[in-house]
């Protein structure tokens, strides 16, 4: 259920909502009126009896018979019949009491005549009888008004919320490269008018920042191309030539550096960009790649009393990217190197796992929760604040599963090739 549908069906159900309650106020008060009425009429005969039975003592001397066959005139409460002696008994200032088997008794006193007027009025009731029927008709009027409600409320409720579902649509069938322009004056001048003003503004901001983006990766990229080009090729015409071993040595690592200088930057500007990376997947043997990391990034450990242990078959091998590999590898082998003040570094490959484990401090706890976004680094980091941001995201591309497990003992990072996820664990 989409979010316009449970707008509306919360505006239909506030409409059945009121209709229930304005009907069943609607019942209520109803039978308290007709009950009133009913109620009036008897005391008004009884009043008027009472006037009738004044006059007549005062001209004749004498009590008259009531007019009516269910009026009764007593001189005292003595003579009440017996069910509603006890009732006047237990409560005098009432003038209304019910009896026994059904009987139904209203009392005036005539003070002029100094005689109590009862009505046992059960069988002059007429709302009594018919309460059941009663109770239908306004049932059947509450249920009609409910029906109306409900069918004023859905069409009401989809009249507001087709601006709303229109411009959800809208935002919806947008691609990101191709963001909707010029669209809120289509909205009606109300709020919904106003969050499509709204969202246009910030669309259009999002619009000018993918812009600038794209500008800088395609000129980051030409900037960076280009020097690595003239590198690689410098290296090729030097490699044609005579050299010394020494110097044939350096002028291959040199080429090799730049190879791979330029398989990371196509990594990294395919990941910038969200493209999928096209360099190939093959089965990639990990211990040179490893070696080759190790090699590279040895001067983080220098003169510091710290042991390299590498336990990675010669024939271990994983599907993937080389280049992808290479900066995984790069990022998680140079933090060990970098944060290990003593002891060991030990690099394990056992069911498709490769695990990176030192000795070190480990990671801040205040950093963990954040320790996989950008620019987040501990003290006396060298670096950018970017290299896990970095692996994470390869890992999460490539589908490489990556798990952290760190404490004042050191940190293992494992790099699981079978399954995708990515987890912490302080």
């Amino acid at each position: 259920m989409t979010a316009t549908h449970r707008l509306r069906n919360r505006i239909v159900l506030m409409f059945c909502l009121f209709a229930a309650f304005i009907s069943g106020i609607f019942s209520l008060f109803s039978f308290m009126f007709i009950y009133n009425i009913e109620d009036l009429s008897l005391i008004k005969t009884l009043e008027g009896e009472a006037a009738y039975i004044a006059g007549h003592l005062h001209r004749h001397q004498t009590l008259p018979s009531p007019r009516y066959p269910y009026i009764a005139i007593y001189k005292s409460p003595d003579r009440f019949p017996a069910d509603l002696g006890r009732a006047y008994a237990a409560n005098p200032q009432r003038r209304e009491f019910f009896g026994d088997n059904g009987r139904h008794y209203h009392l005036h006193i005539a003070k002029d005549a100094e005689v109590y007027l009862v009505a046992e009025v059960s069988g002059q009731l007429v709302v009594r009888p018919i309460r059941g029927q009663l109770i239908a008709i306004l049932a059947a009027v509450a249920l009609s008004m409910f029906a109306i409600a409900l069918l004023i409320g859905y069409r009401m409720a989809g009249k507001a919320t087709a601006p709303l579902s229109e411009l959800v649509a809208l935002i919806k069938s947008s691609a990101p490269q191709e963001l909707p322009r010029d669209f809120a004056r289509q909205f009606p001048d109300n709020e919904v008018g106003a969050l499509a003003r709204s969202l246009e503004g910030a669309m259009l901001q999002i619009d000018e920042y993918i812009r600038r983006e794209q500008h800088f990766t395609r000129d980051t990229s030409h900037e960076l191309r280009t020097p690595i080009a003239v590198i690689k090729g410098a290296a090729e015409l030097l490699s044609t030539r005579q050299h010394p071993p020494e110097t044939q040595a350096l002028v291959q690592r040199i080429a090799a550096a730049a190879q791979q200088m330029a398989a990371i930057v196509e990594v990294l500007l395919a990941l910038a960009t969200g493209a999928q990376h096209q360099s190939a997947l093959d089965e990639i043997r990990l211990l040179p790649l490893i070696e080759r990391a190790v090699v590279d990034h040895a001067h983080l450990i220098g003169e510091k009393n710290v042991t390299v242990q590498v336990e990675v078959p010669a024939d271990a091998s994983v599907h993937g990217s080389q280049s992808v590999i290479a900066i995984l590898l790069n990022n998680l082998i140079s933090n060990a190197f970098q944060y290990t003040a003593r002891g060991r570094v030990t690099i394990t490959f056992d069911q498709n796992q490769l695990h990176i484990a030192d000795t070190g401090a480990g990671i801040d706890v205040r950093l963990i929760p954040d320790m996989f976004s950008t620019l987040v680094k501990g003290e006396g980091s060298r670096g950018f604040g970017i290299g896990l941001s970095v692996v994470k995201r390869l890992c999460e591309r490539h589908g490489i599963a990556l798990h952290v497990d760190s404490d004042p003992s050191g940190t293992q990072v494992t790099l699981n090739f079978a399954a995708p996820s990515c987890s912490k664990n302080p």
